[in-house]
């Protein structure tokens, strides 16, 4: 039983509804005083008000339901999800598409491979410097994980290419 801050009836838990914020994760107020609140704000708005809360309202759920369209089409069409990818990548990186397009055909500046994405693995990536954000190169998935590995720290590549050299 929960007691409503408004109507202060004592009412089964199943009349509030659910408030992420709140300490019981519930509104204080019960459904019915909520609703009846709703109703009496609405009639006191002027008609241009009613007019751009019901707006608001239509663009909010058409909103939700253009994107629930994209993420559809994203999941399901494998061509529109790497074209959407190519754009959020070039905008990522302030490449045009095209321009991005071009740094994704090149092989890698380590290995010298072309690796293409297949599904969710590999591809070619833009590395980049994590300090400046300036664009340095296109590696592969495994040099680009390699420098991640070892902090894009050139003296660890080089103790670890000494290592390699050792151990030949």
């Amino acid at each position: 039983m929960k007691k409503c801050s408004r109507c202060r009836a004592s009412k089964s838990e199943s009349e509030f509804s659910p408030h992420k914020n709140s300490p019981g994760g519930l509104f204080s107020w019960c459904r019915s005083c909520n609703a009846k609140s709703m109703r009496d704000r609405y009639r006191s708005m002027n008609e241009e008000e009613r007019r751009e809360h019901n707006l608001s309202r239509r663009n909010e759920q058409n909103t939700k339901r253009c994107r629930a369209r994209a993420m559809k089409r994203y999941r399901e069409d494998p061509s529109y999800r790497e074209s959407f990818r190519a754009k959020q990548n070039a905008n990522r990186y302030k490449l045009s598409t095209d321009e991005y397009a071009e740094r994704m055909s090149r092989t890698c500046e380590i290995c010298g491979e072309h690796r293409p994405r297949v599904g969710h693995a590999g591809g070619m990536h833009i590395d980049h410097d994590h300090r400046t954000g300036k664009l340095r190169g296109t590696l592969c998935h495994n040099c680009n994980l390699a420098l991640g590995r070892l902090r894009d720290d050139p003296e660890i590549v080089d103790s670890a290419a000494a290592y390699l050299r050792k151990y030949r």
